[in-house]
């Protein structure tokens, strides 16, 4: 509601469409942008730190931190958040009497309690199938860790020999 009562303030001094609009939407743009980047910089700290447990002998490596529709997915999602956050107040704020909001800002709360209350519920659906997928990755690193190998992969030296297949026919 504070966001709303800010932007109907700007529209009574006089601020058009366009100019709330541009504003909203680069506010939208650099939330997305840094929580983009702090996603990426989390996921590249992730994949290093299982690269550091998954244990050599156990034959498991992680070559490429992200694939490239990894990245395009959350570029994508990016926008997407960008847009809702920034577009979603404007939408709102502007079809309705700019008057009437800053009249009676009770009223215009209520009306958005009802997407305010799905809001919250899909973003908690979000987190915990989240921590859900994180604790069952955490487990998983874990038991693969105690996989008994068979053998002592202590004083192991482990190396690749590729040989040309034109010299060696079956």
């Amino acid at each position: 509601s504070r966001r709303r009562a800010e932007l109907a303030v700007r529209s009574a001094l006089g601020a058009d469409r366009r100019r709330l609009i541009f504003g909203a939407l680069a506010e939208g743009t650099l939330q997305a942008v840094a929580g983009g980047l702090i996603g990426f910089g989390l996921s590249a700290a992730t994949v290093s730190t299982l690269r550091n447990l998954v244990p050599i002998a156990f034959g498991a490596s992680i070559e490429s931190p992200m694939s490239i529709g990894v990245v395009i997915a959350a570029l994508a999602s990016m926008v997407v958040c960008a847009l809702a956050s920034g577009l979603f107040p404007i939408v709102v704020t502007l079809s309705d009497d700019v008057q009437a909001a800053l009249r009676d800002r009770d009223a215009a709360t209520r009306s958005l309690n009802g997407i305010r209350r799905a809001l919250v519920v899909t973003q908690i659906a979000f987190a915990c199938a989240l921590v859900s997928g994180a604790a069952s990755l955490i487990i998983t690193v874990r038991d693969a860790q105690r996989v008994v190998l068979g053998f002592r992969p202590e004083g192991l030296l482990l190396f690749q020999l590729n040989l040309p297949r034109e010299s060696y026919r079956t």
